[in-house]
C-alpha cells in the first residue's frame, strides 16, 4: 500500500533540509532534493513504503521539516485540470474564454475553488548573424564585388552559406 508525505507547515523545505532528510534513504538522492525543493509545495513524496514513509518523515522532522503521513488510497483525485488563457472576473459568473475567443460563463454558485500558479517557461530564441566578406576574384565583372553572407539558427548549429555577387 502507498503512502505519501504531506507538508504541515505553509513554509516548504529548503534543498539543504531535504539533501539532509534524504540521505535516511537509499533510494533518495541529492539530486532528488534539489528538484523536490524547487518545487516542494503540499505533497512532498508519493509512493512510498510505510517503513520508509515513517524514516523519511523522522529525517525530516529533525531537520525541522513538519510532515503527515497519508495512505495515498486516502487522497481525494483531483479533477482533471482545465488550462485557459483568458479569464474575467465579473460580478455574476468567472467568466472563461476557450480556445476561439468565445465565453463560457461560470456561475460563482458552482465554482468551489479557483487555483493557480507558476509555470517554468522554457523559451526558445533564435539568433541570425550575417557576415560579410570582401574577396579578390581575378573574374570578377569591374565594379561589382562578390561578399559572402552566412546565417546561423542558434549559437551552435549554422546554416547554409551563399555568395552573392
Amino acid at each position: 500500500m502507498p503512502y505519501c508525505l504531506v507538508q504541515a507547515d505553509s513554509v516548504a523545505p529548503t534543498a539543504d533540509q531535504l539533501k539532509r532528510a534524504f540521505k535516511s534513504l537509499k533510494t533518495l538522492t541529492e539530486a532528488d532534493a534539489i528538484k523536490l525543493a524547487r518545487e516542494a509545495c503540499g505533497i512532498l513524496k508519493k509512493n512510498l513504503s510505510l517503513t520508509d514513509a515513517r524514516v523519511l518523515q523522522r529525517a525530516l522532522q529533525v531537520e525541522g521539516v513538519p510532515t503527515d503521513l497519508l495512505d495515498a488510497t486516502q487522497l481525494p483525485k483531483l479533477p482533471d485540470a482545465k488550462f485557459v488563457r483568458r479569464v474575467e472576473i465579473q460580478p455574476q459568473a468567472l467568466a472563461i474564454f476557450d480556445p476561439l475567443g468565445r465565453i463560457v460563463p461560470l456561475p460563482w454558485q458552482h465554482l468551489t475553488l479557483v487555483a493557480a500558479g507558476t509555470v517554468r517557461h522554457f523559451g526558445v530564441s533564435a539568433t541570425r548573424t550575417e557576415v560579410t566578406v570582401n574577396t579578390f576574384d581575378p573574374f570578377e565583372v569591374y565594379g561589382q564585388k562578390s561578399s559572402l553572407t552566412c546565417g546561423t539558427k542558434s549559437k551552435t548549429t549554422p546554416s547554409s552559406c551563399s555568395t552573392f555577387f
